[in-house]
């Protein structure tokens, strides 16, 4: 749902949300051969937000996550974040 491009690398952060059973995600990919860095698994995320250092040496992946989800026709409500 959201990425963000290494300012000094080929080198791309992304995250994909939770769906039923399957955990939310982290994931770097270096471009263009695409090789998988690092990925790591999340539970209970509302959002994430991604950030890199200026020189690309640094991430930053700021999780927001929930305790409960009640899910009212079309909308989605998070609580206990």
């Amino acid at each position: 749902r959201d990425f963000s491009w290494s300012p000094t690398d080929n080198i791309l952060a992304y995250w994909v949300a939770e769906d039923k059973d399957v955990p939310a995600r982290v994931t770097l990919l270096e471009l263009p051969n695409r090789t998988e860095i690092r990925s790591k698994n999340l539970f209970s995320v509302a959002d994430c937000k991604i950030h890199w250092q200026k020189s690309g040496d640094y991430l930053c992946v700021k999780v927001d996550r929930y305790s409960k989800v009640k899910k009212d026709k079309n909308d989605i409500k998070y609580s206990g974040m």
